[in-house]
Formats: structure tokens, sequence, C-alpha cells
């Protein structure tokens, strides 16, 4: 709101007629122009329905090849330089082909008759001399919209079926000053000129709002044709650009000539001419919807554009032709850009190769897990030797196996104890420390195990050390860090760093960009750490047999961000994240199952591509977790002495 009102408030110092500091007269930074007074027939709705499919199929092909191009700026586009150069070298292109086309192609046309040519329509008075009517509203709609209905050569206002007023000139087109002349006669304008080398929002008002005869035919399609390839091409440049405005000048061309089409054949039949405003909006929803596949959204956006209501009928069929006829070929243009960009989205629906799949068939099986009470070396190489967010933490059981389900330790969780130092000598008894009654006081604060020590910058060959007061401290084996101690550190949580020789410079960097950089000596390593106190008991889980759409539904109804998978005996099978449900990874597991290759990944058609392209297809990077998920996988366990140095094979 703040940018809003500074943006008003130096706009009324540019507009002639305001001074400055008069706000209240901008309704918004996007205008299509006034379309009070567009009118479109009963019989031209199956005509929107036509341009719906049509701008599902334009929709279609920009998303394909988009797609293609995005594949290949993928395996060449991976610095900074190249994605400079790749800009600097498209906006030269961009550049000297909107200059050249203009002024090979473009074609010179008369300016629109000014108002005042039309003072004589007075004229047209009654038999008592007094003005006629419609003449009169038609001033006034002048006044208030400035234009009013258009014909090809004349102009006609009504009056709720009341007489009309012909004249032999056109109404003032209000967008002339914007007409570029470009190389033209004096009182001419280039058609192509003042659509290229304009900007957008003023092009766009150009076709929704100028007379039928303003722009050539063949002129159309080229416009048409090249803003649709430089939009294709741009969309995926490393440069700030959009989608929504390009998708809109290529529709208001499409529905323009849409209406040089109809024209054409109404004049055969001496019928009167439809409206090009309400075909160039309808053709700006029909390419914008092909690309995007929106429906309701968009119709909403676009009718509170033009300001009336009665389009909602023509802009609601359109929409949901062109996203059903686009849908037939691939996705909307986001949906397809967020695979390309391996962004674990999921959609409200299950992949439909789901069905066929069981929890198992999608897994991460063997997870890396840790033990209720594991040592501090042993936690702290697995956090810097990984990424994962959440690790199962398991307990041996006699009865029902070596890695029985104990609960889920968070990423952060662990960090924070490690950098506490939240730790005992003496091998620790699982779930019996409670934080401190006392620990939310600032001037007192717990112990884990063997001391707790507030965070603070280490310096080089600062390494911890056992104090022996602290192991006589009252809390050393009864207390634990409460939640306030652990979520201190919000949002910037210590992270591991191991000690090499370089860990001034190291810690030195950490602060610089605001994160703690910690690490353990050979004793710390060797102590106990007790995680039961932090770890979540009751997490969700699901069985290895469960369906996969149960998994699915679950984890996106729930928003989770973990799902432990176990078997019958509760022992740790595998784990689920977003990226096992995804649909690429659901076609590949779908595949393995059924002995398929599963070379081909998110492709555009059917069949996979061949020749150059086949070398550009995305790897699959998953294929051997994938298998190793599918495959009998024997459960590994620890020994016996817990320090993680051995581990032994062990059937559940």
């Amino acid at each position: 709101m703040s940018a809003t009102f500074t943006l008003a408030f130096f706009l009324s110092g540019m507009n002639d007629n305001l001074s400055w500091g008069t706000l209240g007269s901008h309704t918004g930074s996007f205008s299509f122009g006034p379309f009070t007074s567009s009118t479109y027939q009963i019989w031209e709705v199956p005509l929107f329905i036509l341009m719906g499919i049509g701008g599902g199929l334009q929709g279609a092909f920009f998303n394909g090849f988009n797609t293609r191009l995005a594949r290949i700026r993928s395996r060449w586009v991976r610095t900074r330089g190249v994605a400079w150069m790749e800009a600097l070298l498209m906006s030269v292109l961009i550049s000297s082909l909107l200059f050249s086309t203009p002024f090979l192609l473009g074609k010179c046309h008369d300016l629109p008759q000014a108002r005042e040519d039309v003072v004589h329509l007075a004229d047209t008075a009654g038999a008592d001399g007094a003005p006629n009517k419609a003449f009169v509203f038609g001033m006034e709609m002048l006044k208030k919209n400035g234009s009013a209905c258009i014909c090809e050569s004349c102009a006609s206002v009504s009056m709720n079926g009341a007489e009309c007023f012909q004249a032999d000139e056109t109404v003032q087109y209000p967008y002339k000053k914007e007409l570029l002349r470009f190389y033209c006669p004096e009182g001419q304008y280039n058609d192509l000129a003042s659509l290229m080398l304009t900007g957008g929002e003023t092009a766009i008002k150009h076709l929704f709002h100028a007379p039928p005869d303003s722009f050539d035919v063949r002129n159309l399609v080229v416009f048409w044709f090249t803003m649709l390839m430089l939009a294709c091409i741009t969309y995926g440049l490393k440069i700030p650009s959009g989608l929504f405005v390009p998708a809109l000048l290529i529709g208001a061309a499409y529905g323009r000539l849409w209406t040089r089409v109809i024209n054409y054949f109404t004049s055969l039949q001496h019928l009167k001419a439809v409206d090009p405003r309400t075909y160039g909006l309808v053709g700006s929803l029909a390419m914008l919807g092909g690309v995007t596949r929106m429906t309701i959204s968009l119709t909403v956006i676009i009718l509170e554009c033009t300001g009336n209501i009665e389009f909602g009928l023509p802009l609601i069929l359109t929409s949901f032709f062109a996203r059903w006829v686009g849908n037939y070929f691939n996705e909307g243009i986001y949906d397809i850009h967020i695979h390309l960009r391996h962004v674990p989205f999921l959609d409200w629906n299950p992949p439909l190769r789901g069905s066929f799949l069981r929890v198992k068939h999608i897994m991460t099986a063997n997870p890396k897990t840790l033990r209720t009470v594991e040592r501090a070396g042993v936690i702290f190489d697995l956090l810097v030797s990984t990424k994962h967010n959440a690790f199962p933490v398991i307990v041996e059981d006699p009865t029902f196996g070596s890695r029985f389900f104990a609960g889920v330790v968070l990423r952060k969780q662990l960090n924070v104890l490690l950098s506490h130092n939240d730790f005992s000598i003496d091998k620790p008894k699982p779930f019996h420390r409670q934080p401190h009654p006392a620990s939310s006081q600032p001037d007192v604060t717990p112990t884990g195990g063997l001391r707790y020590r507030r965070p603070r910058d280490l310096e080089a060959n600062d390494t911890p050390r056992v104090d022996d007061k602290l192991l006589e401290s009252p809390f050393a084996s009864d207390y634990c860090l409460s939640y306030h101690d652990m979520e201190a550190h919000y949002p910037r949580y210590p992270i591991p760093s191991p000690m090499h020789q370089d860990f001034r410079a190291a810690a030195r960097a950490g602060r610089v960009a605001g994160d703690e950089l910690y690490t353990l000596s050979e004793e710390d390593r060797a102590m106990w750490v007790d995680l039961t106190p932090y770890m979540n008991q009751t997490p969700y889980l699901i069985q290895e047999e469960a369906p996969f759409v149960r998994a699915y539904r679950l984890f996106r109804s729930a928003g989770l961000r973990h799902l432990v998978v176990v078997n019958r005996h509760n022992n740790v099978r595998g784990i689920i994240t977003r990226r096992e449900l995804e649909e690429e990874h659901c076609t590949r597991c779908f595949r393995l199952a059924k002995n398929i290759d599963t070379d081909d990944v998110y492709p555009l058609s059917g069949a996979p591509p061949v020749g150059f392209f086949r070398k550009l297809r995305r790897t699959v990077s998953r294929t051997e977790q994938v298998k190793r998920a599918l495959s009998n996988s024997v459960p590994i366990v620890r020994d016996n002495d817990g320090d993680g140095t051995e581990l032994l094979p062990r059937q559940v």
C-alpha cells in the first residue's frame, strides 16, 4: 500500500489535469481501456468456444516448445557468464527484429479523425429543431469514456433500442497519440511499429479499441507469430520478465484476426459488424488460459479489468475450453517448470500410476537412523555427511528386532544439543530426564548430562574440555534442555563444522553470514547423548504394505515433511518425503516394478525423444535408490558396544 500511495503521488504531478498531491483518480496500474459500450450477440457464443479451442492449441504449442528450450538451457547455460551472454545476445536479436520488421513490412494508414470533425453531426436534429437524442447520448459517451461504438465507416450509438444517428466519419480514437508515424508521411501511422515499438499495455489497447481496419491482416499475422515465438524464447532467460502481458498481447492479435474474418463474412450478408474489443478480450483470455491452464481466477482478473460483468459467460467458456484442449497435449507452463526445476510440488490428486503401487515400492529404504542413546561423534558425522532434516530413532528390542521404532528427532534439535554440549560420560538411561523447572529464569540454566555451555565463538585451537566441577552439578543426570533453550537460535540454528586448520576463517565466515559454527573434540566425540527427551515419540507412521494413494493423501492433507515407514513388527523399513511422492518418481517405480526401461523421464509426448534431443534428456538421479527400495534389503544393526564402527547384518 505504501508503494501504491507513493506511485500515485508522483503520477499526479505528471498529469496535466491534476495538481501535485491530487489522489484518487487512478483506478489501477494496468487497464484495458473502456468496455462499457462493447456488445456481443448470442450467436457469437459458439465462436467464443472455437476461440478457446484455438487458444488451447496455441498454449500447447507454446508450452511444448518452451519445454524443449528449457531442457537445452539446463544443459548449456550453467554459469553466470553464459547466462549473461545469452541475455545479451537475445536482447540484440529481439531489438533488431522489432525494429526491422516494421521498417520492411509495416504499412501506413491514415490517422483517425479528430473530435472536432464530428461537430457537424449536430445537423441531424429533429423536425422541431431540437438536437437528436441519440447524438446527445453519443456525445455524453464520448466525454465519459473517450470513445463510442465504432464501425468501419460510421459511428453508431443506440439508446436501448431507440433511434440511432449515423455519421460519415469515424469518432475519434482515444489512443491516437500513441500511434507511431515511423517513416510514414504526415498524418499517417505505421501499423506494425505502433504494435512492436510501444509498451505492452499500449499495444494491447491498440488491438482492443482501434477501428477494425486499423491494422492490415498480413501484418496482424506477422505480429502474432513474431510475438508468439519471441515470448516462447524469452520465457526462461535469467532476466526479470513475466508471461502475463505477452500472452495478453498475443491473444489480442489472435482475437483481432477473428474479428477481421467474421466481419468479412458478415459484410457479404449485410449483417452488423462484430465489436473488435470483445474478440480481442476473449482472444487474450484464450491465449493466457491455454498457456497457464487457469480458469476461475483468470476469468475474475480479466473481468475486473473490463468492469463489465456481462462478459462473464464468454470469458468462462473460453477459459474452460482452452484448459481442456491444452491439457490433452501437456501441462500448464508453471507446472512444467516446477517439474523441470525439481520442485517437490504435490498436486491435489495422486499420480495415476500410484494406484498400482504400495508404499514399499516408492519409499527410500534403509534410512539413516540413530539410537535412543547415541555417541556424540556418530551424530556429528551424520550431520556433516547428510542434509536430511529428520532421522528415525530406533531401539534394539529382543522380541521385535533391532530397528524397533522409537521416535523422530529433527536436525535442528541435534545441532542445538551438540553445540550446547549436552553430553554424558556414562551411558544414561533413556526416558528419565526432564527440563529443569528453573530453566526459564535468566540466571539459572540447566545442564544436560556432562555440562551445559552457552554458545560462543570458537577461536583457533579452542576445543571443549571436561570440567570436573561441572561433573558434580546437580543437573548432570536428571535434567535436559527446555523448549526455550532449544528454540533460542531460531531461525538460524548452529551448523556443524569439522575440525581443521582453517577453522578460524570458517568461524569468521559463519559469523558474517549470520550462522553459528561448532565442532567437537576427540573427548566430546566419545560422550553419550540421550535423544529421548527431544524426539517426537508419536509421529505419523504408515505400514509398508499400505497403498500409495493412502500415503499420498495423508502426507498432503496433514502437511507432513517426513513419513516413516514401518513393517508389521514396527521396525523402520524406510522413509517418505515429497521426493518419493512426485509423479516422476512414481512413474519410475511403476516401470521398475513392471520391469520396464526407466530412461525417459517427464516426456513431452508418448514417444521418447530421438536424435539430438535424446542427448539433452535429464538423467535419472534416483534410479539406484528406487532399485534399492524394490529389492529385498537386509536390515542393518550396530554392534552392541554402540560406537558405530562395525555393522552387522541381522535378519528381522
